[in-house]
């Protein structure tokens, strides 16, 4: 994504991740704080759907 992107302001946001990190210092506090914050909403969404992705995993499992 690197290599099509020319703005800044269309960063995804791995790449704008990859901004914290500098050529000899990397800020640990606000590349951690993001990372939380992406996760977040994975983590609840699994959480929301759990049941059906069991489901779904179970169905595919039967035979037949």
């Amino acid at each position: 994504a690197l290599v099509f992107m020319t703005s800044q302001n269309h960063f995804t946001v791995p790449l704008g991740m990859l901004a914290l990190i500098g050529e000899h210092t990397i800020q640990w506090g606000l590349l951690m704080a993001a990372s939380v914050l992406v996760l977040l909403p994975v983590v609840i969404l699994f959480g929301a759907l759990q049941r059906q992705f069991i489901y779904g995993l179970a169905q595919g499992a039967v035979k037949g």
